[in-house]
């Protein structure tokens, strides 16, 4: 489906004039977010380069980075780095401003905007890291626009019309009895979409951070 041909279907569920083609525009891209966010979509994995600078513990990820760091790697000194699950994952092996000569270990923290990435040791020179990850999808704007997820199985229609039409009801004139049927059927089309979504690309890469396990001795 198109941006135009989603932003019609949603009207019609809607059957409010009052809500905008704008504000029903913004919620079209809002939801596609929000379901890519939940799936591991191969189309939507990129390596793209970060840069720490010289005796920094941390950078930010890449502007359009939306989840899941698959793998790390060192440009600079051609060596893959450990991810780690965590912050506490990653300090265990190094005081928290540990120092070393090469950088050896990951851990992001947070998400989209916000989601940094954290190394150990602190290395002496500018290091330039490889990251793999899921990226955010595109934002819609022009009515012939396609979003980033399969037209197969109605997935348009099941997760980013249903999910739209789901958030809206309330703010629509219809009976509260209406509303709330509506909200029901709705709900199970979203998520009978988003089951079939990640069941459709069972062996797309997903995040496998390394635990550090203590060593047992008998």
């Amino acid at each position: 489906m198109t941006f135009a041909e989603i932003v019609a279907r949603i009207q019609r569920g809607l059957k409010d004039p009052a809500i905008l083609p704008t504000e029903i525009k913004a919620a079209v891209n809002k939801q596609l977010r929000s379901v890519t966010a939940a799936a591991h979509l191969p189309n939507l994995v990129k390596t793209d380069s970060v840069f720490v600078g010289a005796e920094d513990l941390s950078t930010n990820m890449p502007a359009d980075f939306q989840h899941g760091l698959m793998e790390a790697y060192s440009a600079t000194n051609k060596k893959a780095l450990t991810i780690r699950p965590n912050s506490v994952s990653l300090y265990a092996g190094y005081i928290r401003t540990g120092t070393g000569t090469l950088i050896d270990e990951v851990a992001l923290m947070g998400i989209e905007e916000d989601a940094i990435l954290h190394v150990r040791p602190m290395s002496g020179a500018e290091d330039e890291i490889e990251v793999t990850y899921y990226r955010l999808p595109y934002d819609l704007v022009n009515d012939s626009d396609l979003p980033e997820l399969p037209a197969k199985n109605d997935i348009h229609e099941l997760c980013i019309v249903s999910g739209v039409v789901l958030e809206k009801l309330p703010d629509t004139d219809m009976d509260p009895e209406a509303i709330t049927k509506l909200m029901g059927l709705y709900g199970s089309k979203l998520q009978s979409g988003m089951a079939i979504l990640k069941a459709m690309y069972p062996n797309a890469p997903k995040p496998r951070p390394k635990l550090r396990r203590k060593t047992r001795f008998f």
